[in-house]
């Protein structure tokens, strides 16, 4: 029943792009690469922080490549890497590299096994660093929030092939671990 007059109303716009080009290089090596750049732009007084003002921006950037390599019929191997650059306040810059490597070997036509590394990378949004409302509950900005890492590794081994003269069968046995360093979760200041 109560409507914010316009000059409240939360504004918010992201655009942005991504370029690729993929590569067939020769006929064991495929090679994908590419940059993405995209912005998200808010004017909120929810987004009010210790700066004092209402517009509050992120542009993001990265730059990748990744290179497949068929060493036989049997034997793939994957190969990748992505540097990632946020701004998260206008005095700093949050950035990140972040490999990756798989490999799959087939040990016969139905049973595949299987490894992979990779890390991973996310900065805190907006809404999650500058928000501001004593609505509901009172919400304090945070700016300094770090970004989020992980780092994750699997092993598996994949069964897929004729289970009766009608039916084929697929099975699967995975063994992963997940490491999480700095995740953004809201936590309770003292008054």
């Amino acid at each position: 029943g109560h409507i914010r007059p316009p000059e409240k109303h939360n504004k918010g716009i992201r655009y942005g792009g991504e370029a690729q080009i993929d590569i067939q290089a020769t006929d064991e090596m495929f090679i994908s690469s590419g940059f993405s750049f995209d912005e998200n732009v808010v004017d909120s007084d929810l987004f009010f922080g210790e700066d004092s003002l209402r517009v509050r921006n992120q542009p993001e950037g990265a730059i990748f490549l990744q290179t497949e390599y068929n060493w036989s019929d049997r034997f793939t191997t994957t190969f990748g890497m992505r540097y990632d650059a946020y701004k998260v306040h206008t005095r700093e810059t949050a950035t990140q590299f972040s490999p990756k490597f798989s490999t799959s070997y087939s040990l016969s036509d139905y049973v595949t096994v299987r490894g992979s590394f990779g890390r991973g990378f996310r900065v805190p949004s907006v809404a999650e660093r500058f928000v501001t409302s004593s609505d509901f509950f009172p919400l304090e900005s945070n700016l300094a929030l770090k970004p989020e890492t992980s780092t994750g590794y699997e092993t598996g081994i994949t069964y897929l092939g004729p289970f009766t003269d009608y039916f084929s069968l697929k099975a699967e046995l995975t063994g992963f671990w997940n490491e999480y360093r700095r995740l953004v979760e809201p936590t309770f200041v003292e008054d």
